[in-house]
C-alpha cells in the first residue's frame, strides 16, 4: 500500500467544505492508496467530526483530528489579508511541530476538490526543497518572484523543513514585516522561502474563479481551487468548475435533498449566469474570453490530454464479469498509475469490486433504459476516460462512453471465437497495438462472517448442481447420487440464487440427501469466502466455478451443454487445478475426479 498523508485546517464553519475535499480525494484514490488525513482542528463541533468520520465508508482511511491551541499563533493574529480568511489558515506554518512523526504531507485549503489519485503528487522528487507548489495566478506578483506559488495546495517535506528550521524563518519574516504583509500566510511562505520552493505542474492547483479566470485551461484539472471570494456554496457564484463541488458534496452527509437540488442546480445556474453578465457585461470584448472558449471547447477536439483513467464495461452475468479480470490486471501492469473503473449491472457490483486491480466500481441498472444513460453520465465523478473497453458491442455502454468524452472506445466489430477471458484481455492489445499475455484472474473476497463460520463444517465441498439455464442443471436423481457419494468423505455445502434454485434444493432434500443449504444466504463476496475455504468446488454453473478458481480453490466444472466449454472452460495452462468434464458425465466420474 502507498501511504499518502493529507492535511487540512478548518474551524466548525468550514467542516462541511473540508468534508467535500476529503470525499473527493477518497472517491478518486487508487486501490493501493492508503490515505491518512490530519485535520488541524480550530474548533470543530462533535456532530461535524462524526460526519467527517463517516467518509471512511467511501474508502477505508485514517482521519485524525489535531486540536490546535490558537495561542500558538498569537504572532500571526491581526495580519492584513482577505476578510474571509481565518486564523486556521496560518496553522500550516507550524506543520513540522504539529505533525512531529510525519515526514511529508500534502496540504489543501478547504475550497478545493480533487479529481485524481494523489499518488504522483505526493511522491514528486523534491530534492532539498522544503515545499512544492503551483505558480499563483497573479502575473504582477510573478514578475517580481517567478517562483511565487499559490498556498492553497502545498507539498510539505517536513523533514527538510525541520532540518532547515523553516518554522523560525516564517516567524522571523512575519515579525519583521508584520505591517507590510498583504496576502497573509501565502506571502509569508513565498517571501521567507524565496528561491527555495519547487514549482510543480499546473494541473495540481487549477485556480478557478469564473469562465475566463483560470490559472490553467487544462481539460484534466486534477485539483481545482476556488480562489475567489465567491465560493461554489455561495448562491449565484459563477465559478466555472463548481459542478465538481456539487458532485462530491453528494458523497458526504451534507448531500443535497431533491428539493435542494432544484435550488442549487437549476436556480443557482440561472443566478450565476445573470450575475456574471452583471459582473462583466462586456465579457465578449475580452481576448481572454476567446482564449478560454478555444481552450475549453475547440482545443480538446484536436489535442487529447492523458487523464490516466480507464473504464471496463461488462454488464452481463457473474461469470462474465469475473472473466474481465485478466484485462483489468493487464491494464494496471501497463499503466500502473492509472485509475481503473469497472462498470457493471447493479446485482454484480461485488463481482467487480473485489477483483484484483479494480480501483472503483460504478453500476448501472439495465432495466431503466435511456434514463440510466443520462443518470450515469450526470453522476460520473471522475475525469474523462482515456479509453473505455466494451467487452461486448453494447449500444447503451457505447453511448455512455461517448457521453463521458472517452478519448478512445475499444470493442470488437464482429463476434469473437475462442475463450471469453482471452477475448476480453485482447481488447488491451487493440488499444496498445502490442501483444498482451493473458494471466489468471484473481478475486479477493471479504473474510467469512461469524454467522457463516458457525454454519460451515471444517471439511467441506461446495456443490452447485443448478443454474439459471435449465439444460445445464443436473437431474435431481443424478445430483442425489453424486451428493451421497461425496458425503462419504466430505460435508456438502450447496449454494445458489433465486426461486428456481430454492425449489431445486427442496426437491433434493426430499430425496433424503444431507447437505447445508446456503441458497440466497450469501452475497457474492461471501460466496467467494466460502469457496476459498472449501476443499474443492463442483459446479454446473460457470459463474460460481470462475469465482472458485479465481480464489485459488480446485474446481470441477460440469458442461452438460454441447459446445459451451470451448468459450467458457478455463485455460488449463492458467488454471492447473481446474478439471473440465463434459457430455455424458456419470456421478462416478465426478466422484473419482474429486478424490483424485
Amino acid at each position: 500500500m502507498s501511504v499518502i498523508n493529507v492535511c487540512l485546517a478548518c474551524d466548525n464553519n468550514y467542516a462541511k467544505y473540508a468534508g467535500v475535499v476529503i470525499a473527493s480525494i477518497l472517491v478518486n484514490a487508487n486501490i493501493n492508496d492508503r490515505l491518512v488525513f490530519y485535520i488541524l482542528d480550530g474548533g470543530i463541533e462533535k456532530d461535524n467530526k462524526e460526519k467527517i468520520l463517516t467518509l471512511k465508508n467511501i474508502k477505508d482511511c485514517l482521519i485524525n483530528f489535531i486540536k490546535i491551541d490558537d495561542a500558538l499563533f498569537k504572532e500571526y493574529q491581526g495580519i492584513k489579508t482577505h476578510a474571509y480568511v481565518t486564523l486556521a489558515t496560518y496553522y500550516r506554518l507550524k506543520l513540522p511541530s504539529l505533525l512531529p512523526e510525519v515526514n511529508r504531507v500534502i496540504y489543501f485549503d478547504c475550497d478545493f476538490v480533487i479529481n485524481s489519485s494523489l499518488h504522483n503528487l505526493f511522491n514528486i522528487d523534491m530534492g532539498s526543497y522544503p515545499i512544492a507548489g503551483v505558480k499563483d495566478i497573479n502575473k504582477k506578483i510573478l514578475r517580481s518572484n517567478p517562483h511565487y506559488v499559490n498556498a492553497g495546495m502545498l507539498v510539505f517535506d517536513l523533514d527538510n523543513m525541520r532540518a532547515q528550521n523553516v518554522e523560525q524563518l516564517f516567524l522571523d519574516y512575519t515579525l519583521k514585516n508584520f505591517e507590510k504583509i498583504k496576502v497573509g500566510d501565502q506571502e509569508i511562505i513565498n517571501e521567507a522561502l524565496k528561491g527555495r520552493i519547487k514549482v510543480t505542474e499546473d494541473e495540481w492547483n487549477v485556480q478557478s474563479s469564473n469562465f475566463t479566470n483560470r490559472s490553467s485551461y487544462t481539460t484534466i484539472p486534477r485539483c481545482i481551487h476556488f480562489v475567489s471570494k465567491q465560493k461554489p456554496w455561495h448562491f449565484g457564484s459563477f465559478s466555472w468548475h463548481k459542478k465538481y463541488y456539487f458532485k462530491y458534496l453528494q458523497y458526504t452527509p451534507w448531500a443535497l435533498t431533491e428539493e435542494e437540488k432544484t435550488y442549487w442546480y437549476t436556480k443557482n445556474k440561472i443566478a450565476s449566469f445573470l450575475g456574471y453578465i452583471k459582473y462583466r457585461p462586456l465579457f465578449w470584448l475580452r481576448p481572454r474570453y476567446y482564449t478560454a472558449l478555444f481552450s475549453t471547447y475547440i482545443k480538446p477536439l484536436f489535442i487529447k490530454e492523458k487523464s490516466n483513467v480507464f473504464i471496463v464495461f461488462n454488464t452481463a452475468g457473474l461469470g462474465d464479469v469475473l472473466l474481465c479480470n485478466g484485462l483489468c490486471q493487464n491494464i494496471k501492469k501497463v499503466y500502473p498509475d492509472s485509475k481503473l473503473i469497472f462498470v457493471t449491472d447493479s446485482p454484480f457490483k461485488d463481482a467487480a469490486f473485489y477483483q484484483e486491480s479494480v480501483d472503483h466500481v460504478l453500476t448501472i441498472n439495465k432495466r431503466e433504459g435511456l434514463a440510466t444513460i443520462i443518470k450515469f453520465i450526470k453522476e460520473y465523478p471522475y475525469l474523462p476516460p482515456d479509453c473505455c473497453f466494451l467487452t461486448y458491442r453494447n449500444e447503451r455502454n457505447y453511448l455512455i462512453s461517448k457521453g463521458l468524452g472517452a478519448k478512445k472506445i475499444i470493442f470488437y466489430l464482429t463476434k469473437k471465437q475462442g475463450k471469453v477471458q482471452t477475448n476480453h484481455t485482447n481488447l488491451l492489445s487493440l488499444y496498445t497495438k502490442k501483444q498482451i499475455n493473458d494471466i489468471p484472474i484473481k478475486y479477493n473476497p471479504t473474510e467469512l462472517t461469524d454467522n457463516l463460520k458457525k454454519l460451515l463444517p471444517d471439511n467441506y465441498i461446495v456443490f452447485c448442481p443448478e443454474s439459471k439455464n435449465p439444460p445445464k442443471d443436473l437431474p435431481i436423481e443424478y445430483a442425489a447420487e453424486l451428493l451421497n457419494k461425496l458425503n462419504r468423505i466430505y460435508k456438502i455445502v450447496c449454494t445458489g440464487h433465486g426461486e428456481k434454485c430454492r425449489k431445486y434444493m427442496e426437491q433434493l432434500k426430499n430425496t433424503g440427501c444431507d447437505f447445508i443449504d446456503l441458497t440466497d444466504k450469501t452475497s457474492i463476496s461471501e460466496l467467494g469466502a466460502i469457496l476459498k475455504n472449501a476443499k474443492c468446488t463442483v459446479s454446473v454453473d460457470t459463474g460460481p466455478a470462475h469465482l472458485s478458481y479465481a480464489v485459488g480453490t480446485p474446481t470441477i466444472i460440469l458442461f452438460r451443454e454441447t459446445g459451451t466449454s470451448k468459450s467458457w472452460a478455463p485455460d488449463k495452462n492458467l488454471y492447473p487445478h481446474t478439471f473440465v468434464l463434459e457430455n455424458n458425465i456419470t456421478p462416478e466420474q465426478v466422484y473419482n475426479t474429486v478424490i483424485s
